[in-house]
C-alpha cells in the first residue's frame, strides 16, 4: 500500500493523462485487494477522486464506472486472473470459510510490485 500511495502522489503531480493515472491507481488498489470487503467500491471511488484531483471532471460529475466494468466483466476478470491464478502456485495460502484467500507467508510484495499487464494469448 505504501508503494501505491507514493505512486499516487507522483501521478497527481505528473503531467500524465488523468484517465491513465486513475486507471493505474485504481487497478493497483484492486489488484492488491487489501480488505475482505469494499475493495470494489473503494476502487471506483479512487477513479472519481483522481479524476477530480487532476481536474478532469467538474464537481458532481460521476462516470458510470460500474456499468462499464459490468459491460466488460469477462475481459476484466481475465486480466486479473491471467496473472493472479498462476501466481498462487508460489504463495503459501489457504481458503477461508467465506471463500476468501488467506496468505500464510509474510513477504509476497515482490510478486505484486511489478505487475505485467502485457496481453497474452487467450486474454
Amino acid at each position: 500500500m505504501n508503494g501505491l500511495i507514493q505512486t499516487n502522489q507522483i501521478l497527481l503531480n505528473a503531467e500524465l493523462d488523468a484517465v491513465l493515472s486513475a486507471a493505474i491507481i485504481a487497478f493497483g488498489f484492486l489488484f492488491i485487494h487489501p480488505f475482505e470487503d469494499g475493495n470494489g467500491r473503494l476502487h471506483r471511488y479512487l477513479i472519481h477522486h483522481i479524476l477530480a484531483k487532476k481536474q478532469f471532471s467538474k464537481q458532481g460529475i460521476i462516470f458510470p464506472v460500474s456499468a462499464s466494468i459490468l459491460d466488460h466483466i469477462v475481459d476484466y476478470r481475465k486480466v486479473l486472473e491471467a496473472y493472479s491464478i498462476p501466481l498462487l502456485d508460489y504463495i503459501d495460502w489457504t481458503e477461508t470459510k467465506d471463500h476468501n484467500i488467506e496468505v500464510l507467508q509474510r513477504q509476497v510484495m515482490d510478486y505484486y510490485a511489478y505487475f505485467d499487464a502485457t496481453q497474452t494469448s487467450g486474454v
